[in-house]
């Protein structure tokens, strides 16, 4: 009985302090806008990518990149040359860690052409996550599938698609 009237005025004690060590953290305001460095879809390649939000829960984004030649036996389905990505994003709740879906459009593979080698822009979706710290620092990493359809001169192409971003995420005040 002393022993659970002793943790009662303990716990009592204790909660005005805890109440305002929780007050005293700011509140993280809502993401604004995201500059990262990184190497897949979203950065057509090894590139950069901006990322506006609107509202809290959605954003747009455009990359751009350069994917070098490749060699070996996947090498011809590789998009390769300067390229650009965009595409919109929507996100689930969160402070720290956030999941999301994306659509965009961007290079997949690279065709031989009349006029020469050129990259196969197509529609890609994505499912990801996102962490972004209070300080800013931003770590993206998604994982999909890309689909160029048939066309009169090329067949489909159905490719797995990825990126790997790290950067810079501003919020609002």
């Amino acid at each position: 009985m002393t022993r659970t009237l002793a943790l009662a005025a303990l716990t009592l004690t204790l909660s005005p302090l805890g109440a305002r060590a929780a007050e005293t953290t700011p509140p993280l305001g809502d993401r604004k806008l995201a500059v990262l460095a990184g190497v897949g879809t979203t950065t057509a390649g090894y590139g950069l990518q901006a990322e506006l939000r609107f509202g809290r829960h959605f954003s747009a984004f455009g990359g751009f990149g350069y994917s070098p030649e490749s060699q070996g036996e996947y090498s011809s389905r590789r998009a390769e040359g300067a390229g650009v990505a965009g595409g919109l994003r929507a996100y689930t709740p969160g402070r720290i860690h956030q999941a999301f879906v994306e659509v965009a459009v961007a290079p997949i593979t690279s065709e031989q052409g009349t006029q020469g080698l050129f990259l196969r822009y197509a529609p890609t979706f994505q499912a990801g996550w996102q962490m972004t710290r209070a300080g800013g620092f931003t770590l993206v990493l998604s994982l999909g599938v890309g689909h160029a359809p048939a066309n009169a001169q090329l067949e489909s192409d159905t490719s797995g698609v990825f990126s790997i971003g790290l950067g810079h995420t501003w919020r609002r005040k």
